[in-house]
């Protein structure tokens, strides 16, 4: 009789006699979409859930989505999942002892066949990502820089993600009680906050644009060196629509209209957010004739001002992402 026909516990099949022993199929829990929860070895705050197969060790390199660190798939395995695998491993040891000892003369006596071995239910992701590079998806409960798949994201994708942290933000501040709001409000806080996203979304514009220039011009550090511009060219957007015009074939105000406008006042509000706590000189003025300030005054930023800017960026984000490959 094949010993190895005997039940093993629910979820573990025998999948045939390797040179060191067995091999096990075995059913892992899994969210809705077929993901398998993991945590990063270096941070497992770092908590995320792919769909992996593992196939031996070295098989699968993956990357955190949050942090990039890069290991075998086996060193992303929670706590839960290395028990399920110990305990479906020491099941199907007993079977293996038996047929070892089988016809040896000797008395062997295993431990009985365990009915089950642990389970777990898989935590509930709040959404799922797909690369814009290879299509893998990935489910996540924080901003996501990187592909477990392939690795980095795309600058486009990546400055999709940024616009999409800074909308989250605004959206929990309009969900908060109205006594909460105005209390913040009265405080300053909320200022605060749409400063902040003011900056935090121009910072991520700037890196967007630097990062495409870079990606798809020839040679692009002697292109800047060749027109006297340098890496904080990129925080300009007169220079940006040159650039990009003259390398690139693309007219950034003519492929935006009214949101090209928009970028360039947000960008000039940064610069005096940054370094003058928004108090307006002759240079923001110099940017924006239109604005109703006069210098000395200060710039207040609401949450249309964010919500206009996050569009305008969307917009620009949009017109610089390469055409998506059809799937099949």
């Amino acid at each position: 009789m094949d010993i190895w026909s005997n039940p093993l516990p629910e979820g573990v099949q025998f999948a045939g006699k390797t040179d060191e022993g067995f091999k096990l199929n075995l059913s892992m829990p899994l969210d809705d979409n077929g993901l398998m929860m993991l945590w990063c070895p270096v941070e497992h705050d770092h908590r995320f859930a792919v769909r992996i197969k593992f196939e031996g060790p070295g098989a699968d390199e993956i990357h955190c989505p949050y942090c990039g660190h890069r290991d075998y798939a086996t060193e992303f395995l929670t706590d839960d999942a290395k028990r399920r695998l110990q305990e479906a491993a020491q099941a199907a040891s007993i079977l293996f002892l038996q047929e070892q000892f089988a016809g040896s003369g000797f008395r062997f006596e295993p431990s009985p066949m365990p009915q089950t071995i642990f389970t777990y239910e898989q935590e509930t992701t709040r959404r799922t990502m797909h690369c814009d590079r290879c299509n893998e998806p990935v489910a996540v409960f924080g901003m996501a820089m990187f592909c477990p798949g392939c690795g980095r994201h795309a600058p486009a994708a990546e400055f999709a993600e940024m616009l999409e942290v800074e909308r989250r933000v605004i959206a929990g501040l309009d969900a908060l009680p109205s006594d909460t709001r105005a209390e913040l409000e009265a405080g300053g806080a909320l200022g605060r906050v749409y400063d902040d996203s003011i900056k935090n979304t121009c910072s991520a514009l700037e890196t967007l644009l630097k990062a495409i220039f870079y990606e798809r011009v020839p040679n692009p550090g002697d292109v800047l060196k060749t027109a006297k511009m340098h890496g904080s060219t990129f925080q300009r957007l007169d220079d940006v629509e040159t650039l990009y015009r003259d390398h690139l074939g693309l007219d950034l105000p003519a492929g935006l209209g009214a949101d090209w406008a928009t970028l360039l006042e947000a960008m000039a509000a940064r610069h005096l957010l940054t370094h003058t706590s928004g108090i307006v000189d002759q240079k923001y003025l110099d940017r924006v004739p239109t604005s109703p300030l006069g210098i000395g005054q200060r710039i207040t930023v609401n949450v249309g001002r964010v919500t206009a800017l996050l569009d305008a960026a969307a917009a620009l984000g949009t017109l610089l992402s390469p055409p998506v490959s059809s799937q099949t």
